[in-house]
C-alpha cells in the first residue's frame, strides 16, 4: 500500500491521508502540502472530436446553423482532420482530459474504439431533436439509464421550443442530462435531472451561455472538444468564473461533487492533485503544468518527474509508461502518448498538441 499523505484542501485544512492499494508494507509519500480535490469529472466532451482546431468565426443562433456553416466554409480543414484514424483521434481526446487533471470524462456520441476506466459509458447519449432522425424511438425505451442530449443550444426561439418538444416526448420519464441549455428557462430545467453547462463551448458559437444561475436542476461542467474551444479545461473553468453567474463553490461542485452523483461515481476513488496554494483564486488559476498526481479508481494514472523517483522506491513500476515536456516540467501517463501524436502527425501535419515530445 501508498499513502499519499501531507495534502491540503482548496480551503487550506489538512487532508485525510490517501491510500493506494491494500497490500502491506504500508509506505507513505509526503506530498510537501500539495493541494488534493475530488476527482474532477468532464461531464460532456466528444473525444474523437479533439483534433479539430477550433472551427467558427461568428455568432450563431443554434448549432445547426454552426453546423451548416462550418461544412460549407471550412470543409478542407474538416476532411483533414477525419483522415486521422478515429482510435487515435479518439485515444487523444482521453489523453487530453488526462493531463489537465481530469479523472473521468463523459463521452457523448457513438461508443469509441478505447478501453480506458476515465471513460464514463453508463448513459446514452443522444446527439439532438434537430440532428439525429430517430431520437424519439431512442428515449422512449425501457432503459433506465441517463440520456445525455444537446438541448436549446442557441439564442433563439427555436433552440427554446426544442426544449418542450423534448421533454413532452419523454413518455416513461427518463432520467435526462440536457448539454447546453442557453435558452432553458427555470421552468423547463426542473425536467432535467441534470444540467451540463459549458460555458467555453457556448460563449464561442454564440457570444452567450446558459442563465446557470436560474436553473432549477443539478449543475454539471463540461468543456465540449476542440472544436469550439481550448484543450486546456483549466481555461473553460477559467471562462465559467469570469460570468460570475454562480459563486465559486458551487462551480467547484458542479465538476466535483454533483457530478458524482449524478453519474453514479464511487466516492473516495478519484483525486487530483496540484501544486498550488490554497483558496479560490488559486484554484482557478491552475494550468495541466500544475497537476503533479492524478488518482482514478484507486489507480495513478498521471504523475509529475518530481515524483516518479520517490514512487519508484516505494514499489510503483512505470513500466509501460512515457512522458511529454508539459511546460517546464515531465509528465509520466501510462501508454505511449508521443507515439499517438507522431501516427496523428503522420495524417495531419498541421495537427498542433500542447506538449512535446521528448525524442
Amino acid at each position: 500500500m501508498i499513502i499519499l499523505e501531507n495534502l491540503r484542501t482548496p480551503a487550506g485544512a489538512a487532508h485525510a491521508p490517501i491510500r493506494l492499494g491494500a497490500a502491506p508494507p504500508h509506505r507513505a509519500l509526503d506530498l510537501a502540502g500539495a493541494l488534493v480535490f475530488p476527482g474532477l469529472v468532464n461531464s460532456h466532451d466528444h473525444l474523437e472530436f479533439n483534433s479539430f482546431p477550433a472551427l467558427g468565426a461568428e455568432r450563431y443562433p443554434n448549432y445547426v446553423a454552426w453546423g451548416q456553416r462550418i461544412h460549407a466554409h471550412y470543409k478542407p480543414d474538416i476532411d483533414r482532420v477525419l483522415r486521422i484514424p478515429l482510435r487515435l483521434r479518439a485515444a487523444w481526446g482521453v489523453y487530453k482530459n488526462l493531463l489537465a487533471g481530469v479523472t473521468t470524462v463523459v463521452h457523448h456520441g457513438p461508443p469509441m474504439p478505447i478501453h480506458d476506466d476515465s471513460v464514463f459509458k453508463n448513459c446514452q447519449s443522444i446527439h439532438s431533436v434537430q440532428l439525429e432522425p430517430l431520437w424519439r424511438l431512442r428515449l422512449n425505451n425501457p432503459q433506465k439509464r441517463p440520456c445525455v442530449i444537446h438541448t436549446g443550444e442557441g439564442a433563439d426561439q427555436a433552440s427554446h421550443r426544442e426544449i418542450d418538444r423534448l421533454t413532452r416526448w419523454n413518455l416513461f420519464h427518463r432520467p435526462l442530462v440536457g448539454v447546453h441549455g442557453i435558452a432553458m428557462t427555470p421552468g423547463q430545467s426542473e425536467k432535467f435531472r441534470a444540467l451540463v453547462w459549458c460555458p467555453g463551448s457556448n460563449i464561442f458559437l454564440y457570444g452567450q451561455t446558459a442563465r446557470v444561475d436560474r436553473i432549477q436542476t443539478t449543475l454539471l461542467f463540461g468543456t465540449d472538444s476542440t472544436l469550439t474551444g481550448s484543450w486546456n479545461f483549466w481555461d473553460h473553468l477559467r471562462t465559467a468564473r469570469e460570468t460570475a453567474l454562480i459563486p465559486d463553490a458551487n462551480l467547484f461542485d458542479a465538476l466535483t461533487t454533483n457530478a458524482a452523483r449524478i453519474w453514479g461515481l464511487p466516492t473516495g476513488a478519484d483525486y487530483t492533485i496540484a501544486r498550488a496554494a490554497s483558496g479560490w483564486d488559486a484554484f482557478f488559476a491552475l494550468d495541466p503544468e500544475a497537476i503533479e498526481l492524478v488518482v482514478n479508481q484507486g489507480r495513478i494514472r498521471l504523475v509529475d518527474e518530481r515524483w516518479k523517483r520517490p514512487l519508484e522506491n516505494l514499489g510503483h513500476s512505470f513500466e509501460g509508461w512515457s512522458h511529454v515536456r508539459l511546460g517546464d516540467s515531465n509528465k509520466y501517463v501510462p501508454g505511449d502518448l508521443p507515439k499517438i501524436a507522431r501516427e496523428i502527425r503522420a495524417y495531419d501535419p498541421q495537427a498542433i498538441f500542447p506538449f512535446k515530445d521528448p525524442k
